[in-house]
């Protein structure tokens, strides 16, 4: 099952999966209303696009969705470099990220945001995603690479709720 605040998102995720063994639906937040408490949430690249204002409440209302000793995984882009990726808009010359992203995290930050959020940290650590069909030694050789700069580009925290 799925949940967002995008009742696009939520109507397109019906359609696509609506049928399949398994798919318990899509729901719209805040404050879905969901047949079964979730064990897991993922939250994946999304704690990018929140201010970090507000990113404790956003992960205190997944945690509202999880039993005491539930999880959550979150992935989102290593200590991006938000000013090298922005660009210009032709209409009013404002510079902007293309993809909305609002704060560069490290796995560090995600922990102390998920803390403040009821959350115990299991897991936090700098990584990197292969891609689909990427050959093993490319993936060792960009691993290297990264390793080489201390900068892997994905992080991924998992956290238990208190």
């Amino acid at each position: 099952m799925g949940a967002d605040g995008s009742p696009q998102n939520v109507v397109n995720a019906r359609k696509r999966f609506i049928g399949r063994e398994g798919f318990l639906g899509a729901f719209e937040t805040p404050n879905p209303s969901l047949p079964s408490q979730p064990d897991l949430a993922f939250v994946v690249e999304v704690i990018e696009h929140v201010p970090r204002s507000f990113a404790p409440d956003f992960l205190r209302a997944v945690a509202a969705l999880l039993p005491v000793g539930g999880h959550i995984l979150v992935s989102c882009p290593n200590q991006e470099d938000l000013v090298a990726s922005e660009v210009l808009c032709p209409e009013c010359a404002c510079c902007f990220h293309p993809v909305q992203h609002m704060q560069s995290l490290t796995p560090t930050d995600v922990a102390a945001l998920a803390n403040q959020a009821g959350f115990d940290t299991v897991y936090a650590r700098a990584t990197r995603f292969r891609r689909r069909g990427e050959s093993r030694l490319y993936a060792s050789f960009l691993a290297a690479i990264y390793a080489l700069f201390r900068r892997a580009p994905h992080l991924v925290f998992v956290g238990r709720k208190r």
